[in-house]
């Protein structure tokens, strides 16, 4: 739904820079995030003029994988394994943050047709896509990690998971709820896959865990609960976040230290 853009919101997110949160009030702050936030949304439906996009708080960087990171990702890739991209969307951005960590999307890899690299990943993604066109989908950092010591028939079992038609059909969950029973969401994607061979990567936490385990300092953990908060209330009508549902992040995978990683760094 298309929200009303005024002047004064866009005189106080600029008035008051992100460095210079903690000298305002609290008051000022929020609304200073929110209007920012607002700021990023419009310019990523592009709702806004090229010059007021530009200096969007998250506008999108340019792609940083070349065809010769494609040919290096191919070299070292397994079946199963865990693909991480970075993203600037401000919600899978501000998620990779809370969890301390750059990765904000995961699929996983196996040999399709041809013996062609694809990535399997959640409904958000729609079709499985090959490897390079899911590399080149990054903002910025990939990685690629394998799981140690994974065995053929693990690797068979997570692939007739990760692959059956009924899991890709399922609707995509942005709600982030690792116990909805009918939505999925890359990292629950990738750690149900897991699941179905015996094997855990990746922790299952509470949102309050989350934010407690939060290392970027106050001001950092301030915007972004404004922005959780924000996302709950506009997306499902919460009056705050859900501080007691489960989640799993692609964080908490990257970081795993059964996964080695191949591609990258963590």
């Amino acid at each position: 739904m298309k929200r009303v853009w005024t002047l004064a919101a866009l005189a106080l997110a600029f008035a008051v820079p992100a460095t210079a949160l903690q000298d305002v009030t609290v008051e000022t702050r929020a609304a200073s995030v929110r209007a920012r936030l607002l700021l990023d949304d419009a310019a990523q439906q592009g709702l806004l003029p090229p010059t007021v996009e530009a200096i969007s708080v998250s506008a999108r960087a340019s792609a940083a994988v070349t065809d010769d990171t494609c040919r290096a990702a191919e070299r070292v890739v397994r079946e199963s394994d865990l693909v991480f991209l970075e993203r600037k969307d401000h919600l899978f951005a501000g998620i990779a943050e809370a969890s301390n960590s750059w990765a904000a999307h995961v699929g996983l890899a196996f040999k399709g047709a041809g013996g062609k690299w694809v990535i399997y990943e959640s409904p958000w993604g729609g079709t499985p896509q090959s490897l390079c066109a899911f590399l080149k989908d990054t903002t910025g950092r990939v990685a690629i990690g394998h799981v140690k010591g994974i065995g053929a028939d693990a690797v068979r079992r997570v692939k007739a998971w990760a692959t059956h038609p009924a899991n890709l059909r399922k609707p995509y969950d942005n709600g982030f709820d690792f116990d909805d029973k009918e939505g999925l969401y890359c990292s629950k994607f990738v750690y149900l896959a897991f699941r179905a061979a015996g094997l855990t990567v990746g922790r299952i936490q509470t949102f309050d865990d989350i934010f407690k385990e939060f290392k970027g300092g106050w001001v950092r953990k301030q915007v972004l609960l404004l922005k959780f908060n924000y996302f709950f209330g506009e997306e499902h009508d919460l009056p705050e976040i859900p501080w007691t549902r489960r989640a799993v992040t692609p964080g908490s995978q990257l970081a795993d230290p059964g996964l080695e990683i191949v591609l990258g760094r963590r």
